[in-house]
């Protein structure tokens, strides 16, 4: 489908005629969102669901109390973010408006990031993670279920695309008031679609 010609008239009727473009493009975006909902909802429960199912599993096979903490930990952890994802799907219709509404909080990055590796490390123990996060603490104001989820989308697709006997690495670099989290698998490249 086309998009709707605007107008390059500086009257009224250029006017009218841009706004009703932009508001076909927005509404075409909105549809394009609904239409892959589903495939995004099943994307986004995939890995917290895995991170419970090992962890479980995992206690379930532990005869060690701290070993059988540690995995109860990671389920409770688990269970936080599917229910952190069903409320935000549940109250917002659009990506941009979850994002926007989320409340924000001081929380500790490399803690989140750290974490997330070391469940990761339980849910793909296929994969063969490498997390190098800064000595200190590293303060930030978000929102740390957020951040997981973004997480959980990359770790997903790094899985699914590394090269046999290669590492995933994760990185969180803090260079001043800038903290940059980057995923790195040695795989085939996107196609240029």
């Amino acid at each position: 489908v086309q998009p709707l010609a605007s107008s390059s008239a500086g009257d009224e009727l250029g006017d009218l005629s841009r706004e009703f473009a932009a508001l076909l493009r927005r509404l075409a975006d909105y549809t394009h969102y609904r239409e892959h909902l589903a495939s995004r909802l099943s994307h986004e429960l995939r890995t917290p669901i895995a991170i419970i199912r090992s962890s479980l599993d995992n206690l379930q096979l532990s005869a060690n109390a701290a070993e059988a903490r540690v995995y109860l930990e990671r389920a409770h952890a688990g269970l936080s973010r599917l229910n952190f994802i069903f409320d935000a799907m549940a109250e917002a219709t659009r990506l941009e408006s979850a994002i926007a509404s989320t409340p924000r909080e001081r929380f500790d990055l490399r803690e989140v990031v750290g974490g997330c590796v070391e469940a990761y490390r339980t849910t793909y123990p296929a994969a063969r993670f490498v997390a190098t996060l800064p000595p200190a603490s590293v303060a930030v104001m978000g929102n740390p279920e957020l951040i997981a989820q973004m997480l959980d989308k990359l770790i997903a697709n790094a899985v699914d695309f590394a090269l046999p006997d290669t590492t995933i690495d994760v990185a969180l670099v803090v260079s001043g008031r800038q903290a940059v989290v980057r995923v790195v698998n040695k795989g085939p490249v996107l196609p240029e679609g």
